[in-house]
């Protein structure tokens, strides 16, 4: 990301002969000062001729029109070079605030390029990452991190001191480079499209006062992640840090100037040093020195956006906050870790009714003396929109009930035994409200509840509704026998804002989370299957339930409906 700029001081034109002309012309009427007395006319003759100190009044004329109309020229010269047009396009950046990290996720769409437009995606204080467009077409993705010290020849460094390579990918090409910085450079030629979104990661760990810094490149085509380069550089043990974004113009020959560069950044996150993912939900607005303002920055389609160059309008002041909201953000697919991987999900990426191959239904009046028939395939109750599920509770006559709602389920499509389960979900809320993400053994059709297990991965109720509760149903404990086990945690309202609740399965533990905060740990005891049926498969089952034994506690508000429960994603993971 360069800074470069022309000195604050004005340009300064020089004409030959004008100095001389100026050095002269005032030396002459020096020497030769006289009172205005001494000027003598004769109207008799036929030009008039007047004497001040030997020099015609013909000749001071003469000469004071040739000095205006030099510096008439020489004024239009500056006026000219004041409004020329700067040889780049002015550089224009995002700035997220966010804690130091191990992983740095974001996402790009370039909208409008032009030869030698460079778009970071995942810049940081040591190193930037992200795509160009070179000239005939050509495209490369581009990962760079710096030497230590502000030194500009790379020559200069110490091979001690220098960025060192670990990880080179295939077809990656990996280099020094200087003039803004040195440090090491890695390109991989990749043709990426206008128009079609990217994704950049960076994991970072460090050792004594040394970063290790490696870039992965989603292949959309390939639908796989490629490491392009790992480099590990001195930073005094930093983490990931300063995370910004930028477009800038690298060809600066003055017509690319003239020509618009358009991106959207977003779905942005950082996994901090303790585990836990930061939406980089808030972008603070700049640009480098360049003395023009056909820039902007803004919200598009719930993403940031950077323009610059050519006919861009400014409509956002130079330093401006910005705000996407939380709901237009998923955070990424991959743990990018060394503990998971992903075994199964759905994103809700598609539009109509669920993924028949992955969901089925639970139908009519099901449990626990609820009020709502569960339909079935219905769109009014449940369907995909906009990137996310909607399960939609509604206040109506069907069939024999007064409420209609929907009961997703995995049963017979996908069962796990172990790992990680994780929903990303925003509640319906209201009296009578009892939306629920748990878990049931598969062999329940065999032994029957409570003996099957149930895992309840969240459940709140709408008279309480920023209490989130984790709950586990055995045969030795259940809330039957008034022995179930459980806890609960305060969530920040969820019935708002979306919030990711999650299971870690383990032989010996379940670890129940809210935002990747442990709140209620249940363990094996090692007695047998009356207190841990969990050593066996079970399957996941997404409701909105209405009234019952818990949710109608206090009633139901008839006001409320329709009421809405929104999940974003659903992520299964395994351990590696």
């Amino acid at each position: 990301m360069t800074d470069k700029h022309r000195s604050g001081k004005p340009p300064v034109f020089r004409v030959a002969g004008l100095e001389s002309i100026f050095t002269k012309g005032k030396d002459k009427m020096k020497d030769n000062r006289t009172s205005h007395n001494d000027i003598s006319s004769d109207s008799s003759t036929a030009h008039h001729r007047a004497k001040y100190g030997g020099i015609s009044v013909g000749t001071i004329s003469a000469g004071i029109l040739l000095m205006v109309l030099v510096c008439l020229w020489a004024s239009a010269g500056l006026a000219a070079e004041g409004k020329r047009s700067p040889r780049a396009a002015r550089s224009v950046h995002l700035w997220y605030p966010a804690e130091q990290g191990v992983v740095y996720y974001n996402e790009v769409t370039v909208e409008k390029s032009y030869p030698g437009s460079y778009f970071c995606v995942c810049g940081f204080k040591h190193g930037y990452f992200g795509i160009q467009e070179l000239w005939k077409g050509n495209k490369v993705v581009i990962f760079s991190v710096w030497d230590p010290g502000k030194q500009n020849n790379p020559n200069t460094v110490p091979e001690d001191r220098r960025v060192k390579v670990l990880h080179e990918g295939q077809d990656v090409r990996v280099s020094r480079f200087g003039n803004e910085g040195t440090g090491g450079k890695s390109m991989f030629d990749y043709q990426w499209n206008v128009g079609e979104t990217y994704r950049c990661m960076v994991k970072t760990s460090v050792e004594g006062d040394k970063t290790t810094y490696s870039a992965y490149f989603y292949l959309n085509e390939e639908k796989k992640w490629k490491h392009l380069a790992t480099f590990q550089t001195i930073t005094s043990g930093d983490y990931l840090s300063g995370y910004y974004s930028f477009v800038e113009d690298f060809l600066r020959n003055g017509k690319s100037a003239q020509n618009v560069r358009r991106a959207r950044y977003g779905n942005g996150w950082v996994k901090t040093k303790d585990g836990k993912w930061q939406p980089l939900t808030r972008a603070r607005f700049t640009a480098d020195r360049t003395p023009t303002m056909n820039i902007d920055a803004g919200i598009s389609k719930g993403r940031f956006f950077l323009q610059n160059g050519g006919e861009t309008e400014n409509h956002t002041p130079l330093r401006s906050q910005m705000d996407c909201p939380i709901e237009q953000m998923s955070r990424p697919q991959e743990s990018f870790d060394d503990v998971w991987e992903q075994v199964w999900a759905d994103e809700f990426n598609y539009e109509g009714l669920p993924d028949k191959n992955k969901w089925d239904y639970e139908t009519g009046f099901v449990r626990n003396r609820e009020k709502q028939y569960y339909t079935k395939a219905r769109p009014e109750n449940t369907r995909v929109e906009n990137g996310t599920l909607i399960i939609e509770s509604r206040k109506e006559q069907y069939e024999k009930g007064q409420y209609t709602s929907a009961s997703l389920h995995t049963w017979h499509k996908a069962e796990w035994l172990y790992g990680r389960i994780e929903v990303r979900a925003k509640l319906p809320t209201g009296k009578g409200m009892w939306p629920a993400i748990w878990m049931l053994g598969t062999n329940r059709d065999k032994v029957g509840w409570p003996a099957c297990g149930e895992i309840d991965i969240m459940e709140n109720v709408g008279f309480d509704p920023d209490t989130i509760c984790a709950n586990i149903h055995t045969r030795a404990y259940n809330h039957v026998k008034k022995t179930n086990k459980g806890s609960k945690i305060k969530a920040e309202k969820p019935y708002e804002q979306f919030h990711i609740y999650a299971i870690e399965w383990n032989e010996d533990r379940l670890d129940f989370f809210l935002d990747d905060e442990k709140y209620f740990t249940f363990n094996n005891e090692g007695t047998g299957n009356d207190a841990w049926p969990f050593n066996k498969p079970h399957y996941l089952i997404l409701n909105a339930a209405i009234g019952g034994s818990w949710g109608g506690g206090k009633g139901i508000d008839d006001t409320i409906f329709p009421q809405k429960y929104y999940i974003d994603y659903v992520r299964v993971f395994r351990r590696r």
